[in-house]
Formats: C-alpha cells, structure tokens, sequence
C-alpha cells in the first residue's frame, strides 16, 4: 500500500535507527493515517534498517509474518491507529508503541496462520520481486531518457504485419 519505500544510506536518515530483521513488519508511527506498512525483505548484502518513524515488529513465531502485515495494512486498522495517534496537527501525529501493542485484535490458531502463511508469503514474495524489477526498470528509463533527448535523433516506427513504417523521424536541433 501507500507507494514504494524509499532506499536511502543510514546516513541519509537524520534520526535514530532501528535494524530491520527479515521477518521484520514496518508499521507508521509517525501520521499512521498515511498507509505505509512495509513487508521488508533485506538483501543480505547490507544491514537493514528504519527510521524512528516506524514501529518495527517481529513475530513471536515463525509463519506469523504474512498474517501479522496482512492485518496491519488493511484500511480499518490504520483507521483505528490514526486514532489513537496523538499530535498538534494532522501532520505530525505520533503513534505511542504502547497503543499499537494494547490493540486487541483477533489472532487465530497457529495452525490457521501457518496454512495461511503458506499460501500468502509466496505472493508476498512475488510482488517484491515485481517492485524490485519495477525499481530496475524506472531507474534504466530515467538514465536513459536524457541521452535520447540530448541526442534528438528519434525514429517514431509502428509495425504493421510485416512492414515496419516509420511514422517520423526528428533529427538535429528542435
């Protein structure tokens, strides 16, 4: 929900830090109003970490991971956590760690989870693997849009079965 997370060097974050383990669930602390929970999935290469703003959260169990972010990104609950954030104004809303942890919420059997987990967690999987290619691809377009701009010399072509038409061709100074 909410977007892409943004990637950033530690540094880069102005604020503590929290590590982020890889059955780690990301949940807002600051404006919880804003859908940002995260299911990180840590390279391995770098140490995984988050800003204060968020209420990081590791399942006491393995295969409690999917359930656990599948309720924490739902609508309503958001809803029930922006309303227990305290704040000046809308913008700066901040969610007490006690209030997120004294939420009752349904949880059932272990069993139940597991069997969900196993038919969730994969998709889980998938779509970061499609974020990630996502990330690829907009960083590949916008490396490479400025040379086809500065270079101007673009062939506009439509395939129509097997003659290829070239619809414009635009070279030189515009």
């Amino acid at each position: 929900m909410g977007g892409f997370p943004v990637i950033q060097q530690g540094a880069e974050i102005h604020s503590p830090k929290y590590e982020v383990a890889a059955d780690a669930v990301l949940v807002p602390k600051l404006n919880p109003n804003i859908a940002r929970v995260w299911l990180p999935f840590p390279s391995g290469n770098y140490r995984a970490i988050a800003s204060t703003e968020f209420l990081v959260l590791r399942p006491k169990s393995a295969g409690v991971r999917s359930y656990l972010f599948g309720t924490c990104e739902r609508p309503e609950f958001l809803a029930e956590l922006a309303g227990r954030a305290d704040g000046a104004s809308n913008n700066h809303k901040r969610l007490k760690p006690d209030d997120f942890m004294n939420r009752p919420g349904l949880v059932p059997d272990f069993e139940t989870l597991l069997r969900f987990d196993r038919i969730v967690a994969p998709l889980y999987s998938a779509q970061e693997l499609l974020r990630q290619r996502n990330r690829i691809l907009r960083t590949t377009r916008d490396l490479l849009l400025p040379r086809l701009w500065r270079d101007r010399r673009f062939f506009l072509a439509r395939r129509i079965g097997r003659r290829r038409i070239r619809l414009a061709q635009v070279s030189g100074r515009v």
